[in-house]
């Protein structure tokens, strides 16, 4: 039977050594693979929870800036800088879908695709109705899980350790409020 860490390579679309990003991109379309083996090589770095980073060099990232890191690294261009952004950009693209109440949960898993940006507010006093972004992975039927990738606070470790990482989807938030796919992402496999 596979482990976790099986589920989660091939969820990256990892077969043994993996292509570099930017020479896959072919303008702002990306295929999920892709976006999949980056998210994974992230998470295997080692990198912590760092307010206000964009960068992996930096030692870690903040939540929304995982997310610029993850897509511009893959060759994505204009990708928004925070969360605020990033959710108003796919309202402006009409790709984004509004969650709140009580079934907020159970809507998201309604109609979440792999590859779709959730987002949540009041997780911090940012000014803005959202707060918090992630990438959705998918679902593990083995371990009927299912898997974001980016960035958590310090105080929460992901998969393998680390506050950029891969985490169990988180919903039990009453504080989800969107999800939405980005332009140019396709399915693949």
């Amino acid at each position: 039977m596979p482990n976790r860490r099986s589920f989660l390579l091939a969820a990256a679309g990892a077969t043994g050594l993996l292509a570099s990003p930017r020479i896959l991109a072919r303008g702002n379309s990306l295929a999920l693979s892709q976006l999949r083996q980056r998210a994974h090589q992230l998470s295997s770095m080692g990198l912590g929870y760092q307010f206000g980073s964009n960068s992996p060099d930096k030692g870690g990232m903040d939540c929304s800036g995982t997310m610029q890191h993850l897509f511009s690294s893959c060759g994505y261009q204009g990708f928004p800088r925070t969360s605020a952004q990033q959710y108003d950009w796919l309202k402006e693209k009409k790709t984004l879908r509004k969650l709140s109440g009580k079934k907020a949960a159970e809507k998201l898993l309604k109609h979440i695709q792999p590859g779709d940006l959730v987002f949540w507010g009041g997780t911090w006093d940012s000014g803005h109705r959202v707060s918090h972004v992630m990438f959705y992975l998918g679902y593990d039927p083995r371990e009927e899980v299912h898997y974001s990738f980016g960035a958590r606070s310090k105080s929460l470790q992901g998969r393998f350790g680390n506050g950029v990482d891969i985490f169990p989807l988180n919903l039990k938030s009453k504080n989800l409020v969107g999800h939405g796919s980005v332009p140019g992402v396709r399915v693949d496999a």
